[in-house]
């Protein structure tokens, strides 16, 4: 509709329209989702859209679902649902094959069905669907597709590789029992915008700078698209970096945090475990990396990687800033600061402390005594015993680092001796008594004593410093320019999560300006 319907080479009108998308789309009276044609050949994917027609016909057929009376059946729960479909005598599996459609990965098209209206005239009439999808000449009801989907998700087929983007799931309504299935799958709640654009990783865009636009609609903050500030609202006459740099300076000022700093280990090349060996080489000197800010969000990257960080948890435990605040007027400082004026993006600038440098970094040592608040942030961040699955979906884990045997941890023990003991089976590993080989090097010590933990970009030399309004500490790279640093990532530093570095007795920290490239 866009292409027909706005000129996309006027920037100015394309930015006009997309602040209105949301709008119009929730002024449609229906929505037909359109997947594709049909080749002769897809014999398979034919008969998968005839199991999902069965199933929107055995719901229509069963008089109590009909009715609206569930009759204590969870439309969540696959073992429950699927009991209602045996009756029906509907084939016993799904296949996933459908979610191959590109359609479900744009990140666009979330917008089309999640304004569609949520109210029907008469719930008990097919004809009254909101949203259908349609494929070659098949039509099937919105949510049949969602709940196929969540069949999946949630583990009815355990070696499933194809399903929608979680996103989908946490926008759309799919949390209520109480849901007759004709509104399973409709317009859930809004959500806080920087979880939607994690979120939104696992999804496409031809344009690098959709992955904002096209989902500010969906964030608490932006929803009123067309009331945010300059700063933030679609602009197609800015380029992909400013978009990103100009969002992460709106974010930190309205919400006073730098929690949103933490977002880059969220992208590939950035993520605190070493997937493929890229992440040691990013150093925003050269190359690619030197063309978009090193602090800001991406677009490139996985929405469950935000699990395996520090102040992306939810609620996060660290305060290490203490009761220092984010010097808002300072942040947008930046520019006017430097020396050098070559990147066309804005140069935020923070207060912070510099509380020391990092002298070595080894491997985390299994099984022996650390401190437990380190080993419980080593737990939650590198998942060692394969329980939160941080890093199971991630292919690269197993197939870039080759003799990576991650995956097995998935065993039924569900504990770190059995992943430990994989390794140790594997004559191709070079295992000793306290490391995963699999695991990065991601423990430091510090010039004067400390330790600590940090993401696989880490090198020797990087500073440990503190930023006013930071939940957690973060490691900087000294630039040419004195006063410059690019920013490497968040980190644990033990002994100062919790403010520890601004109490009576830690005075000796002198209070600095650092300016981020």
């Amino acid at each position: 509709m866009d292409l027909v319907c706005i000129n996309q080479w006027d920037l100015d009108e394309r930015g006009q329209q997309v602040a209105l998308m949301g709008e119009i789309f929730a002024s449609a009276k229906s929505v037909c989702v359109w997947l594709g044609e049909l080749e002769e050949s897809d014999v398979s994917t034919r008969t998968d859209l005839n199991v999902y027609r069965c199933i929107a016909q055995s719901y229509g057929r069963n008089s109590a679902v009909a009715a609206g009376a569930l009759n204590g059946i969870d439309v969540r729960d696959p073992q429950q649902t699927h009991a209602l479909l045996y009756k029906d005598g509907i084939c016993s599996w799904l296949n996933d094959r459908i979610f191959l459609r590109q359609w479900f990965q744009r990140v666009w098209v979330l917008q089309e069905v999640w304004n569609a209206p949520k109210t029907f005239s008469d719930p008990h009439n097919r004809a009254c669907d909101r949203v259908s999808v349609l494929c070659g000449e098949t039509e099937i009801p919105w949510w049949v597709i969602m709940q196929a989907n969540m069949c999946l998700y949630s583990g009815y087929r355990q070696h499933t590789n194809h399903t929608m983007p979680a996103l989908w799931l946490e926008l759309l309504d799919v949390t209520s029992s109480e849901l007759p299935p004709w509104l399973f799958g409709t317009r859930g709640r809004r959500l806080d915008i920087l979880t939607v654009l994690i979120g939104a990783l696992d999804m496409k865009a031809s344009d690098p700078r959709d992955k904002i636009f096209a989902l500010l609609v969906f964030g608490e903050e932006t929803h009123k698209v067309a009331n945010l500030p300059k700063l933030v609202k679609p602009d197609y006459n800015k380029g992909v970096s400013q978009v990103y740099a100009d969002f992460t300076l709106w974010w930190i000022a309205e919400h006073r945090s730098l929690k949103i700093l933490s977002a880059v280990h969220t992208l590939h090349g950035r993520t605190w475990l070493d997937l493929g060996g890229n992440s040691s080489s990013y150093t925003n000197d050269s190359g690619a990396a030197s063309q978009r800010p090193s602090w800001t969000p991406w677009f490139n990257g996985r929405s469950r990687w935000r699990h395996g960080s520090l102040a992306l948890r939810e609620p996060c435990p660290y305060r290490a800033c203490g009761a220092n605040v984010l010097d808002i007027d300072l942040l947008m400082l930046g520019r006017e600061l430097r020396l050098d004026d070559t990147p066309k993006w804005q140069v935020p600038a923070f207060r912070g402390i510099r509380v020391s440098t990092i002298s070595t970094i080894q491997s985390f040592p299994l099984f022996s005594q650390v401190p437990q608040m380190m080993e419980e942030a080593y737990t939650n961040i590198f998942d060692p015993s394969g329980i939160l699955g941080t890093w199971r979906h991630s292919k690269r884990n197993v197939s870039e680092l080759g003799k990576n045997r991650y995956l097995k941890s998935e065993h039924p023990s569900g504990n770190l001796e059995y992943h430990w003991y994989t390794h140790k089976r594997d004559d191709t590993c070079n295992i000793t008594d306290t490391a995963l080989p699999c695991h990065s090097k991601c423990m430091f010590d510090t010039v004067d004593g400390h330790i600590g933990l940090c993401p696989s970009g880490t090198r020797t030399g990087d500073l440990v410093v503190i930023l006013y309004g930071g939940t957690v500490p973060f490691l900087l790279r000294q630039k040419e320019q004195i006063g410059e640093y690019c920013f490497v990532g968040e980190c644990y530093l033990e002994g100062f999560m919790n403010g520890e570095a601004f109490d009576s007795r830690s005075r000796q920290y002198a209070e600095e300006v650092f300016l981020l490239v």
